[in-house]
C-alpha cells in the first residue's frame, strides 16, 4: 500500500509541478492554485510513505533513515502553515510586531528625524514648516486610525519631498501590502488595461473608468500624494492603474481590500469586476522576475526586458540600440563587449540613423550610463545632427535620465517622446531605515547626482518632438517614437555666416563656478563650448557647438540655450549663458590660470590644497562626490609610488570631511604605505570610531599588530 502512495503521490506532484510550471505566468487563478497544492500535498503524501516504510524495515539503521523524509514532510508542512497563516513570519523569524499607537508615534518621529539626517538637502525639496507641520498632525491622528490607515500616513510623509528615491520600501515582505493583478497604461487616450491575471484576462483592452464609482481622474489626483514623484509623468509611471489594496481601505474605498473596477469596453459598454488583491510574491513575479521575449513593447513599461542590445536594418541603413539597464553585466552579457561589438559594427555598416532607446532605462549604475555616453559623444560615424536620436519616456529614470542628460549635453541628439519621469539633478543613493517598533523599511535619499551644469535645472528632459502613444498603437503593434525618428529631417540650426576674424577674439576660458571651466575654442572655422568639472567620472560635463547669429550672439545644439560675449572694461570678455529664464555673465580667465583639481591632478598638489581649501565650503556642500574624486586621485598616486602626494590629498579630504570614516580609513592607508605606522593606526582607529562596522580598519590594526 506504502508503495502505491509513494507512486501516486510522485505522479501527482509531477503533474501539479506541471501545470504550475505551465500557469505561472500569469498570476494566478484558482487553476494555478489547484496545481500548486496538487504538487505539495503530492510530494508530501510521497515523503509520508517513504517514512513509514523504512519504519517497517527489520535492519534499525534503515529505520533510523525515515527521519529525513520525515523531517522534511515536517518542515514543508511547518512552512506551508506559517506562510499560510503570515508569510511575514519568515522574515521577522517570529510573529509580526504589532505596534501600539504610541509606537506608532515613536516610528513616525523617528522616520522624520532620520530623513532629515540623511537626506543631503531635505529642506530644498519641502520647507522645514510644512514638513514639521505634516508630521505634528500625523502623530496627533494616530491614536485614532488603523494599522493600515496609518501605514498610509506614514506613506505620506515620506512622500512630502516628492524625492523619487526616498519612498517606502514596499516591495519587501515585511509590509504584507497587497496589490491587484490587473496592470494598466496611461495611454494619451486614457488608462487602459494592458495585461491582466488569468482571472481578469476579460479586461484586456478595457479603459478604466473608475473604481468605485469614483472617477479613475479623481482617484489618481487622491492617490498622487502618497506616491513619490518629481513630476507627473514619473507619477503617472509609478501608477499601475490601480492604488494598493491597502489604500482603498484607508481611503473608504473598500471595505475587505477588493477593487470594484469600474471598465469600458472598445464599443462603449461599460461593465464592472470585482478583483482580489494578490500578495507580494505572485505580483513581483509577474511585473519584474520572469523575463520577456524582445517583441514586447518598447513604449509600455516593463524591467524585464534585455538589458542592452543593437539591430541593424539593411534596407534603411538604421542602427537601433536599446539601453535598458545601466549595468556591467547582463544575463552574461557585458555592456563593454556589447559596445565593442557595436563599435565593430559600425566600421563595417553604413549608419544613417542612428536610435537610442531609454524609455525602459529606470536607472542602475551611473558608470555604464557614462561609457555609453562617451561611446557616442563625438563619433562622427553617429553624432551628426538629422543621423542621432534619443527615445525618451516617463519610465526613464535616475542613472537613465543622467544618460540621457549627458547625450544631451554632448551629443547632436533629437529628443523623441514625452518628458521623462525626473530632471537630471536629483537625489539617490538611499540608505534603508528601519523603523525601530514596526520594522518597516524606508529608503531615503543620501547623496545628490548632477547631469547638467546648467542651472536652474529642469524638472524633466523634455523631448524635441513630442510623440504620444495611443492605446491603438499598442493593439496594433505599432511604436511611434521609432516610426517618428524614421521620418524626422532636422531643420538646420539658423545662422550667419561670418568671418573667423569677426568672433576668433571669443576663444579663451572662462570661471563657469569655483571647480568649472568654460572653454571656448575655435575649431574648423567654428566657435564650440564646453564646460567642465575635471571630475574624473563627471556626467556633468557639456559640449556643443556655436552658431552665430551675430558676432555676440550664438545658438548651441542645446534647446533653450543660448550664449553671447559682452566686452567689460580694458576689454575684458563675459561670456553670458543664457538658459530657461535664468543668465549668468561668466568672466574670462588669464591664459594660465588653472583650477583646483587640475593643479591637484597634475602633481600641483601644494598648490591645489591651498585653492580647495581657500573655497572649503564649495567643495565641501555644492559638489556632489568631491569626497570619492579626491578619494580616487590620492590612490592614484598611492598606486604610481607617491606616497607622499598621497598623503597629502587624504588629509585634504579628512579637512573637508572630518566625519566621513572613510576619509580616515584612506588617510590610514597612505601612512601605512608610507611606512608611519603610528598615524596609520591612529586614522584607523578614527575611522573605526566613525564606523564602528568598518571592516578593512579592524582587519588593517590586525595586521599592524594594533588593538582597536
Amino acid at each position: 500500500m506504502t508503495r502505491l502512495i509513494v507512486v501516486l503521490g510522485l505522479a501527482a506532484s509531477a503533474v501539479g509541478a506541471a501545470l504550475t510550471a505551465f500557469l505561472i505566468t500569469e498570476p494566478f487563478g484558482r487553476a494555478f492554485s489547484l496545481s500548486l497544492w496538487l504538487c505539495v500535498l503530492g510530494l508530501l503524501a510521497a515523503l509520508i510513505a517513504v517514512g513509514v516504510r523504512l519504519l517497517r524495515a527489520r535492519r534499525p539503521w534503515i529505520r533510523v533513515m525515515a527521519s529525513a523524509p520525515l523531517l522534511l514532510t515536517a518542515m514543508v508542512v511547518l512552512t506551508t502553515a506559517v506562510v499560510a497563516v503570515d508569510p511575514r513570519c519568515l522574515f521577522f523569524r517570529g510573529l509580526p510586531p504589532d505596534p501600539s499607537a504610541a509606537e506608532w508615534q515613536e516610528d513616525l518621529e523617528y522616520l522624520a528625524d532620520q530623513m532629515v539626517a540623511l537626506h543631503p538637502n531635505l529642506f530644498s525639496l519641502v520647507s522645514p514648516e510644512r514638513f514639521d507641520s505634516a508630521v505634528t498632525a500625523t502623530r496627533a491622528k494616530i491614536p485614532t486610525l488603523s494599522d493600515h490607515q496609518i501605514l498610509m500616513e506614514l506613506f505620506r510623509v515620506v512622500a512630502l519631498p516628492n524625492d523619487a528615491h526616498t519612498y517606502p520600501f514596499i516591495f519587501y515582505p515585511v509590509y504584507d501590502l497587497h496589490f491587484f493583478p490587473i496592470q494598466a497604461y496611461w495611454f494619451d487616450d486614457g488608462p487602459y488595461v494592458v495585461r491582466a491575471g488569468r482571472d481578469y484576462r476579460q479586461t484586456i483592452g478595457s479603459r478604466i473608468v473608475g473604481v468605485s464609482g469614483v472617477p479613475i481622474e479623481e482617484l489618481y489626483g487622491r492617490f498622487g500624494p502618497y506616491m513619490s514623484a518629481e513630476n507627473e509623468f514619473g507619477r503617472l509611471e509609478r501608477w499601475s492603474g490601480l492604488p494598493i489594496a491597502e489604500w482603498l481601505k484607508a481611503d473608504g474605498l473598500s471595505q475587505d481590500g477588493r477593487a470594484v473596477v469600474n471598465l469600458e469596453r472598445p464599443g462603449g459598454e461599460r461593465y464592472d469586476v470585482r478583483v482580489k488583491p494578490i500578495g507580494l510574491a505572485p505580483f513581483g513575479y509577474w511585473t519584474y522576475v520572469r523575463q520577456v521575449e524582445r517583441t514586447s513593447s518598447p513604449a509600455v513599461s516593463n524591467d524585464r526586458r534585455e538589458g542592452f542590445w543593437f539591430e541593424y536594418d539593411p534596407d534603411t541603413r538604421a542602427l537601433y540600440f536599446e539601453f535598458n539597464t545601466p549595468q556591467r553585466e547582463w544575463n552574461g552579457d557585458t555592456l563593454t563587449a556589447v559596445l565593442a561589438e557595436l563599435d565593430a559594427f559600425l566600421d563595417e555598416h553604413p549608419c544613417d540613423r542612428f536610435i537610442v532607446d531609454l524609455r525602459n532605462n529606470g536607472g542602475g549604475d551611473l558608470v555604464p550610463a557614462i561609457d555609453v555616453a562617451d561611446f557616442i559623444a563625438g563619433d562622427e560615424r553617429i553624432d551628426r545632427r538629422g543621423r542621432i536620436f534619443v527615445l525618451i519616456g516617463r519610465r526613464t529614470f535616475s542613472a537613465g535620465v543622467s544618460t540621457a542628460s549627458m547625450l544631451r549635453n554632448s551629443t547632436n541628439a533629437i529628443f523623441i517622446g514625452e518628458p521623462t519621469g525626473q530632471g537630471p539633478v536629483y537625489f539617490a543613493g538611499p540608505d534603508i531605515v528601519t523603523l525601530p517598533h514596526s520594522r518597516l523599511p524606508v529608503a531615503v535619499s543620501t547623496r545628490q547626482t548632477v547631469s547638467t551644469p546648467l542651472e536652474p535645472p529642469p524638472d524633466r528632459i523634455a523631448p524635441d518632438l513630442y510623440v504620444g502613444y495611443t492605446h491603438d498603437d499598442f493593439v496594433a503593434g505599432r511604436d511611434p517614437l521609432r516610426a517618428a525618428a524614421m521620418a524626422y529631417e532636422a531643420p538646420p540650426i539658423r545662422e550667419v555666416r561670418l568671418p573667423v576674424s569677426a568672433f576668433v577674439h571669443h576663444a579663451g576660458r572662462y570661471r563657469y563656478s569655483p571647480h568649472q571651466a568654460a572653454e571656448v575654442t575655435l575649431t574648423g572655422g567654428r566657435l564650440h563650448l564646453a564646460i567642465d568639472d575635471f571630475m574624473s567620472m563627471s556626467t556633468a560635463r557639456l559640449r556643443t557647438p556655436l552658431f552665430a547669429r551675430s558676432v555676440n550672439i550664438f545658438a548651441t545644439a542645446i534647446p533653450g540655450l543660448r550664449i553671447s560675449f559682452a566686452e567689460r572694461s580694458r576689454g575684458a570678455m563675459n561670456l553670458i549663458v543664457e538658459w530657461e529664464e535664468g543668465q549668468r555673465a561668466i568672466p574670462r580667465l588669464s591664459t594660465n590660470y588653472k583650477f583646483p583639481l587640475e593643479l591637484l591632478g597634475e602633481g600641483m598638489i601644494d598648490s591645489g590644497v591651498v585653492a580647495v581649501l581657500a573655497d572649503s565650503a564649495h567643495y565641501a556642500s555644492a559638489v556632489p562626490g568631491f569626497e570619492t574624486e579626491i578619494n580616487r586621485l590620492g590612490y592614484r598616486y598611492l598606486r604610481d609610488g607617491h606616497s607622499s602626494d598621497a598623503i597629502a590629498v587624504f588629509q585634504l579630504n579628512v579637512a573637508l570631511f572630518p566625519t566621513s570614516a572613510n576619509t580616515y580609513d584612506s588617510l590610514g592607508e597612505g601612512y601605512m604605505v608610507h611606512g608611519d605606522t603610528a598615524l596609520a593606526i591612529a586614522n584607523y582607529r578614527r575611522s573605526l570610531a566613525l564606523e564602528p562596522g568598518n571592516d578593512n580598519a579592524r582587519r588593517m590594526l590586525r595586521t599592524m599588530g594594533a588593538r582597536e
